[in-house]
């Protein structure tokens, strides 16, 4: 075979292995003969006039030295030549990286290893393994003082004569070592492109599986959370956190050792992207992993009946949210580094979008972590804590969920559940220290203010800091941290997973169906006068202890009815403590009047003397809205409703309902007229003038004298309802909002413990569109229309041009 022949098959020639498939160096030495880089050289040395045989050279051991400095030097010279690098790169297709390749370069390019080679061995391909075997050999060359030796004993050797010799020696010396070098060069990148090209095609493949099947996975997971499946979930993120490592583990086969010298070469890119994308992948699946078994454990938990601390549910879920939060934190470090144009045209959008929600996401993370803290806090884990949990009828309303007809003191210690003391509002208010002087509305009901009554204000967290002060400093109560409250709405849908109550001593069966009317029953009609409620003080315990034997799996319905009971208003919530109040507000279940730049809406019913009958009676509202010529909102308000009482085998669902209502409205709105009121005229008991043993409460008479609620004007009126009939009020009014800017915002705020009916019409102003709506409205001829049943707050946006 030609010389020629054996040196192109050399370079190209797939590596020889042993049995175990690694990189037999052996058999490569007994054939590196033909491409040998180290072979000893042999120079001739001519003379002009006369002719020489050709003779070895003999170096002297100055001239080793100089020789090895001469390759050093050489080496240097052709790393910082930019120009020859590119010669040499474009030989086999390549070119340089302007950016960054030059300044990698010019360091001392360090190669990692790995630590165990046996490994190594397995994961790295023949070829990519021989290159780094020919680096290390390379490294050795240039920096061993013992290489230099091997010039020594070069066979056939001849003194130098001349100084003339001498220099056209070195020449030919420093022109050998810069065509080693090239041809090195070459051979490495020989080495690399064609290991890469072997490997591309089956990396391709399972990289692609392995992400198809990690997204799927992540898909159902979500699907999973969204059924409260938070065992399932967890499954599915680990299959997911598996799929994204292996497909990461493929790619770190093309790029272990010289991923950050390829990744600055042009389309070794897409390399780095895809490791991004595959460690971020990997990233959130591992969080939502950790977890979903945290949340599973603790939704798993029977709060109730277990002895342990609830501490010891809620601190294993805040270390998995800190671990998630850190990984999902790192993903979105990740995916900011990766290149959306190597993303396929097909999967980009998808790609973009969960891109541009990973900060929802992160905010998310944050959220539950401080909600998290919120639990341990409340239950706790820094100190006792003492509650009032307020059962607000709302079969009765009032402004902030309904009547106050019992309550129960709760106190928690380090997460165990020290005491539940079920009372009768009016025992508390008989032990009242002084009597003061209640709102005008209810003067013609009751002769003094008192807990039963306090929650007046509309503003949740003033009620809860009146009732919290006439319960201590008035009725004799113990302080307090806080006050929560629930309607009966959140009792009955409990009851429809734990099933029915039986209360043998009242020879009644408690269920979902009944809870409202059997319990009100006794109380209006049974026959313990002395202490009427007498029968919520008996629920209580088994109503705790039916809870307490609950499967496990119907805890997570049942806190699923918690959530959605905060979310629309059947839970409340205020702290003294800023921390804890903050979570409260921010989570929706604090019971505040909300701040808005835009227009805002209200309605609030206030049942006085119309016993339990908003119980029976439909609400619905209806808002006609234009923008009059000076460019401000003005609204028709219509309020309808229908009581379907009357026929009823219980007379508290039978009578009339008197309702004083309050419409909370930007401040500054003006009322232009109320058609369809009741013209009340109802008289005090006392004549509080006249009486010295009552005194005011200051908080009350300025509420009363400004006419203003949390930054809103207040339209107030009563409506009187009688059995089977309906009835209409009507109100037209001018805000101060003005639409010249092109943008319109309408917050309607729902009264807790109230689910009615909502529409909204809005005409538009001439030669004006609607560029942007929010949410799904309907236009029409210049008209916009939207209608929903208010079981949360809404907010409607309209954006005009």
């Amino acid at each position: 075979m030609k010389e020629k022949d054996k040196s192109t098959k050399a370079i190209f020639d797939i590596r020889p292995v042993d049995q175990a498939g690694r990189v037999d160096l052996a058999k490569i030495e007994n054939i590196a003969t033909e491409l040998n880089l180290r072979k000893p050289v042999v120079l001739e040395v001519r003379t002009v006039s006369e002719p020489v045989k050709k003779s070895p050279v003999n170096l002297t051991k100055k001239e080793e030295v100089l020789d090895r400095e001469n390759l050093i030097e050489s080496f240097h010279e052709e790393l910082h030549k930019e120009n020859e690098l590119e010669l040499v790169l474009a030989e086999v297709g390549g070119m340089v990286h302007k950016g960054g390749l030059k300044e990698i370069l010019r360091k001392n390019i360090s190669f990692p290893r790995v630590e165990n080679m046996a490994l190594a061995e397995q994961t790295f391909s023949p070829i990519a393994r021989e290159v780094e075997v020919r680096l290390e050999n390379f490294q050795n060359i240039t920096s061993s003082d013992d290489a230099s030796a091997n010039y020594s004993n070069l066979p056939n050797q001849v003194p130098i004569t001349n100084a003339s010799s001498q220099k056209e020696q070195r020449t030919q010396r420093q022109y050998l070592s810069k065509l080693k070098l090239t041809a090195f060069s070459l051979l490495l990148i020989a080495f690399v492109f064609f290991g890469l090209f072997k490997l591309k095609n089956n990396l391709q493949t399972e990289v692609v599986q392995s992400g198809n099947e990690a997204v799927k996975n992540l898909e159902t997971a979500k699907a999973d959370i969204e059924k409260f499946d938070f065992a399932s979930a967890a499954i599915r993120f680990a299959l997911a956190y598996e799929s994204f490592s292996g497909a990461s583990s493929n790619l770190n086969l093309l790029g272990n050792s010289l991923s950050s010298f390829l990744g600055d070469l042009p389309g070794f890119g897409k390399l780095k992207s895809a490791q991004n994308l595959s460690k971020a992948g990997a990233s959130i699946a591992e969080a939502g992993k950790n977890l979903s078994s945290a949340v599973d454990n603790f939704y798993r938990s029977n709060l109730v009946s277990e002895k342990n601390s609830l501490l010891d549910f809620i601190s294993p879920l805040k270390n998995s949210l800190v671990s998630a939060q850190e990984r999902v934190k790192l993903a979105g470090q990740l995916l900011a580094q990766v290149d959306d144009d190597v993303i396929p045209e097909e999967k980009k959008e998808s790609f973009l979008d969960f891109k541009s929600k990973l900060p929802d996401l992160q905010n998310f993370m944050d959220g539950a972590l401080s909600y998290a803290g919120f639990l341990s806090e409340a239950v706790g884990d820094s100190g006792p804590k003492k509650y009032l949990v307020l059962f607000q009828n709302n079969t009765e309303l009032r402004p902030t969920g309904g009547f106050i007809g019992s309550y129960a003191l709760v106190d928690f210690s380090r997460g165990f559940l020290r005491e539940l003391k079920v009372e009768d509002v009016y025992y508390t208010d008989g032990q009242a220290k002084k009597n003061i002087i209640p709102p005008k509305e209810l003067q013609h009901i009751t002769p003094s203010w008192g807990m039963r009554d306090a929650n007046w204000f509309v503003n949740f967290p003033d009620s809860a800091r009146k009732i919290m002060e006439l319960y201590t400093e008035n009725d004799g109560g113990p302080l307090v941290d806080g006050v929560l409250s629930i309607t009966p709405d959140v009792i009955l849908n409990i009851l429809k997973v734990t099933g029915p109550i039986e209360l043998l001593e009242y020879g009644r069966t408690i269920d979902s169906e009944n809870f409202l009317a059997e319990i009100q029953e006794e109380v209006e009609y049974g026959e313990n006068r002395e202490k009427p409620k007498q029968i919520l003080v008996d629920f209580m315990p088994k109503f705790m202890e039916i809870l307490g034997r609950q499967d496990k799996e119907k805890w997570l319905e049942i806190f699923k009815i918690l959530a959605s009971s905060a979310e629309q208003k059947h839970i409340l919530a205020y702290f003294k403590n800023s921390s804890l109040e903050k979570v409260a507000v921010d989570n929706g279940f604090g019971g505040e009047v909300k701040e808005t730049d835009g227009d805002f809406l209200m309605v609030v019913h206030s049942n006085v003397k119309g016993s339990k009958t908003d119980a029976v009676i439909d609400n619905s509202y209806e808002v006609d809205s234009w923008v009059s010529e000076d460019g401000f909102v003005e609204h028709q308000l219509k309020i309808k409703r229908k009581h379907n009482g009357g026929k009823t085998k219980l007379g508290f669902y039978n009578r009339t309902n008197y309702d004083f209502v309050r419409v909370l409205v930007p401040k500054g709105s003006v009322l232009s007229e109320v058609k369809g009121d009741y013209k009340a005229n109802f008289k005090p008991l006392i004549n509080y003038g006249e009486s010295a043993s009552f005194v005011t409460d200051a908080d009350l008479e300025n509420y009363e004298s400004d006419s203003k609620e949390s930054g809103k004007s207040i339209f107030s009126f009563w409506l009187k309802l009688e059995p089977g009939q309906s009835q209409e009020v009507v109100l037209e009014y001018k805000t101060p909002v003005s639409v010249s800017a092109g943008n319109y915002t309408l917050l309607v705020q729902k009264q807790p413990g109230t689910d009615d009916k909502f529409d909204f019409v809005f005409q538009l102003p001439e030669e004006m569109e609607v560029t942007y709506k929010y949410p799904e409205l309907v236009i029409q001829d210049g008209v916009v229309y939207f209608g929903t049943y208010l079981l949360k707050d809404l907010v409607i946006g309209l954006k005009l041009q």
